[in-house]
């Protein structure tokens, strides 16, 4: 199960729970007008996410399951038992790929992992 919670950051960051295996579509709006994707990130209907970088994550596994995040075709961070990796609160980021898919991939058992994301926006005009 999936879902993103505090999406409305100043439109800057969303925060997203995943319990199980899921990609989390990053570029995109709210409907999938102008044969956009319908990203999982926006805020309000008027947003466009662009890209997308991580700046935290939360994490635990039952013992002897992991976590992996995947953007475009290759793993960026494997996460092992429980801990947090704050990339932020070091002037940093898992940047590659940033308009790519998120890709949170459970191996084992069980787990829950929690990924902070800073947002590149635009908005379209109010109609």
């Amino acid at each position: 199960m999936t879902f993103v919670c505090n999406n409305n950051i100043g439109g800057k960051k969303s925060t997203i729970y995943v319990s199980a295996t899921d990609t989390i579509i990053v570029a995109g709006n709210s409907n999938g007008a102008g044969n956009s994707a319908i990203s999982s990130l926006v805020s309000n209907a008027t947003e466009v996410v662009e890209t997308a970088t991580i700046s935290k994550v939360v994490y635990t596994s039952a013992p002897g399951s992991y976590w992996t995040i995947s953007r475009g075709s290759g793993v960026i961070g494997s996460y092992v038992e429980t801990g947090i990796m704050d990339y932020s609160s070091h002037g940093a980021s898992l940047s590659p790929n940033a308009a790519s898919d998120i890709v949170a991939t459970l191996v084992g058992s069980l787990g829950n992992i929690i990924i902070e994301v800073s947002k590149s926006s635009s908005f379209l005009p109010d109609e």
